[in-house]
Formats: structure tokens, C-alpha cells, sequence
């Protein structure tokens, strides 16, 4: 989980909740759809900034081609 941003606390509740049992599995589902939406949010956001940054680049290599 690390590798997709988790918080470490978490992190720490997951692995409790994985100790704890099968018991505990719906919680351990809700930790992770509630990790998957922020991870959801954080693409969206990256997605509008790659957007910004690719037409910036667009408009200074436009205004950097020679005029014939």
C-alpha cells in the first residue's frame, strides 16, 4: 500500500484490521474505497495540471518557430 501514497496510519489500521480476522473484512473494503477515491481525486487533479503544462508547451514552441 505504500506504493499508492497510503497514509502510514492507515497503513497501520489496514494491517490491524488484516490481523484481526476475516471478521474485520468490510472495514478493511471500506479503508481501501475510501483510499481508492482520494487516489481517483489526486489523478484528476494531476490529469488538469498535465493538461495546463501540455498546452504551455504548445503555445511557447508556437511562439518559438521562426516567422517566414
Amino acid at each position: 500500500m505504500r506504493d499508492t501514497e497510503m497514509p502510514l496510519a492507515q497503513m497501520r489500521r489496514y494491517a490491524d484490521l488484516h490481523r484481526a480476522g476475516p471478521d474485520r473484512l468490510a472495514e478493511r473494503l471500506t479503508l481501501l474505497e475510501e483510499h481508492g477515491r482520494r487516489v481517483e481525486r489526486r489523478l484528476a487533479h494531476l490529469q488538469t495540471c498535465w493538461t495546463v503544462i501540455r498546452d504551455e508547451i504548445g503555445t511557447r514552441a508556437e511562439a518559438a518557430q521562426p516567422v517566414h
